[in-house]
């Protein structure tokens, strides 16, 4: 038997999630240890390849796992063994992972490698750590942050879905109630993310996913830590608004010249106000956060705008939406 059963619940646990694994790397974990339970391994696999074809549904392990690993990324990180690269930027690396302690993979965030002087690299751990501490539908969860082998690191949960920027690219541009749901939805995230100190920097369509449930995640809230310029809420405001721009454009805004309405002359004048309000050039005229933001969109569309307090979980009342709406209209 092998001497390294965790390697062997790792490959396990990657067949039964669909995930694709690197044999060729695992051959030579193995060391030539256990040529028979390695061969055994690859049948499960096809077996499992076959039925999880043909179900409804199935998990597209492609949807994270993107690329094949390169003999010079770290295999171990931490606790943490690394399956694959997903992709790579100036702002770090990301993996799938399989996390030994909570058995099961994850996303893992790299910083570069003696990029960044030790206060920054201390910085960033902080901040990593600070999301540890978040829990919303609508960002994605990050389970733990460290600093191993020279880097700072965190880890996520691994979502399957498409990012926005590939639903563009499949589907055309988005109408504006569904672009004004999904501003909601990351207007929320961000909301969260600003009531622990930490601004986003990175709102773009790449970074935003609908997962297999249709659920809309806001992902990489480590970008900036992660060596990006120092940025401000108001940033993150005008990233929602270049965000939408996008959705229902395909196109990305000029700053101070929007030309929204020229673009697309069909869509609603109070949509239209809310997204060019937040991509103003004065970032004093824009949303003063992103509750504000969140708020508007609410009313747009007939949703319950959250509590921008301190208790993210409690809403807004009916009576706050209904006067928010009427002084959007301008009556009583």
């Amino acid at each position: 038997m092998t001497e390294n059963p965790d390697l062997v619940s790792t490959v396990a646990a990657s067949i039964s999630d669909g995930l694709a694994v690197e044999w060729e790397r695992i051959a030579e974990q193995f060391a030539g240890e256990d040529d028979d339970l390695l061969a055994e391994l690859k049948i499960v696999e096809q077996i499992a390849r076959f039925h999880q074809t043909g179900l409804p549904g199935a998990p597209d392990a492609s949807s994270i796992y993107v690329r094949p690993a390169h003999r010079s990324q770290p295999k171990i990180w931490a606790h943490l063994l690394i399956l694959g690269r997903i992709e790579s930027g100036p702002s770090g690396e990301l993996y799938l992972a399989h996390d030994t302690k909570l058995r099961c993979d994850v996303a893992l965030k790299l910083m570069p490698e003696g990029r960044y002087p030790a206060g920054d690299a201390a910085r960033a751990l902080k901040e990593a750590q600070h999301l540890t501490r978040i829990r919303h539908t609508n960002l994605v969860t990050v389970f733990g942050a460290a600093e191993a082998s020279g880097r700072v690191g965190l880890w996520m949960e691994p979502v399957r879905g498409i990012t926005l920027d590939e639903a563009l690219k499949q589907h055309g541009t988005f109408g504006p109630r569904d672009a004004a749901h999904i501003g909601l939805d990351v207007c929320r995230a961000v909301a969260a993310v600003h009531r622990e100190g930490i601004v986003h920097g990175d709102i773009t369509a790449r970074n935003v996913m609908r997962d297999e449930s249709g659920r809309t995640v806001l992902m990489d809230c480590a970008g900036r830590m992660f060596g990006g310029l120092p940025r401000t809420r108001s940033d993150d405001i005008y990233g929602i608004g270049a965000l939408l721009f996008h959705l229902v454009t395909n196109r990305y805004p000029v700053e101070g010249r929007t030309y929204l309405r020229a673009l697309r002359p069909d869509l609603p004048d109070d949509f239209a106000s809310i997204v060019e309000r937040a991509l103003d050039a004065d970032p004093r005229r824009r949303f003063p956060g992103a509750g504000a933001f969140e708020v508007s969109l609410a009313g747009l569309v007939g949703a319950v705008a959250e509590q921008g307090s301190r208790h993210p979980g409690r809403m807004l009342s009916t009576a706050v939406k209904r006067i928010a709406a009427r002084l959007r209209r301008g009556g009583p």
